[in-house]
């Protein structure tokens, strides 16, 4: 007997399911849209804390650069006098200008040196100077990207900016670049490590200060070029030329500002969150918050005696 075979199709299996749900991949949105939002913080974070580093170390090689200039002269790099300038004892150009040998400049150094000799007044008219508008990078916070370029201000020359400042001390120029000043190391009876030398001072979006190469001029009734770039002081209120805009609108020395507010350039401020970088006289380099801001005029002294405890 024969038995009797039927056709049997065979199962076939069934597909297997490659894509994904509309909500399953919102979910997977979500979840990433978290992450995100929950690690960029911490990256930003860390791109702050980087720029802060890399600024103190700007402030580094500007002290070792000052440190440097003392070992070869015997005394810090000095301002100016105030009144008519003798061209063959003092000179007057910026402390900035002075230490650009020792900061790795030497060409530009002596560009300004020659510069300067063959029009004491303006040299940067007659003849025209190409070095002020070469972009120093130590005297550049990596913080403002701004400055990575020369820039026109609003006189209409075309100059490269700096977002650090000397400080002069108080009311007077007592601090370690006064001017007329050869400050020597034995000078700082405060102590090395208590005795400020320069901070942060980011320009104005309006550029009327922060060009890292100032002079004084030699006739009477001179000033520094252009604004104040050259020293500030730091006592609070801050005092500004009379008839300014800024008058009485400046209540602290060292507190935040903005680069859209003109009036922050008569003081201490950076574009770091909290307080900014300062050099102190012995080198090193440390961030300050700015509830700090009193202590700034008793840190900024040589030889005041005054008591000082940083936080």
């Amino acid at each position: 007997m024969v038995a009797k075979i039927e056709n049997v199709v065979p199962m076939r299996p069934l597909p297997s399911r490659l894509g994904m749900t509309l909500i399953e991949l919102l979910v997977v949105i979500g979840i990433l849209g978290i992450l995100i939002g929950l690690s960029l913080p911490g990256i930003q974070a860390i791109r702050s804390s980087s720029t802060k580093l890399a600024c103190q170390n700007n402030l580094k090689q500007i002290g070792l650069a000052i440190h440097a200039f003392h070992d070869r002269r015997g005394f810090f790099p000095q301002g100016p006098p105030a009144g008519t300038i003798d061209l063959n004892v003092h000179s007057p150009l910026s402390w900035r200008v002075l230490i650009l040998p020792e900061l790795g400049y030497p060409t530009e150094g002596m560009q300004a040196i020659d510069a300067l000799k063959m029009e004491p007044v303006d040299p940067f008219v007659s003849p025209p100077h190409q070095g002020l508008s070469l972009v120093i990078k130590p005297y550049v916070c990596p913080a403002d990207g701004r400055l990575f370029s020369s820039l026109t201000n609003p006189v209409g020359i075309r100059a490269a900016f700096t977002d650090y400042i000397g400080l002069r001390g108080g009311r007077g120029f007592e601090g370690v670049l006064g001017l007329s000043s050869k400050i020597r190391m034995s000078d700082i009876l405060d102590g090395t490590t208590n005795t400020l030398i320069c901070g942060e001072r980011p320009p104005p979006d309006t550029l009327q200060a922060g060009i890292w190469y100032t002079w004084l001029s030699p006739e009477p009734g001179n000033g520094f070029r252009f604004g104040p770039d050259e020293l500030i002081h730091t006592v609070s209120p801050v005092a500004v030329p009379p008839g300014d805009s800024c008058v009485g609108g400046i209540p602290n020395a060292f507190g935040p500002g903005r680069p859209a507010n003109e009036c922050d350039r008569y003081h201490l401020w950076s574009l770091h969150s909290g307080g900014a970088n300062f050099l102190f006289a012995d080198g090193s380099c440390r961030y300050l918050n700015y509830s700090v801001n009193d202590l700034l005029p008793a840190l900024s002294t040589r030889a005041g005696g005054e008591p000082v405890s940083l936080p």
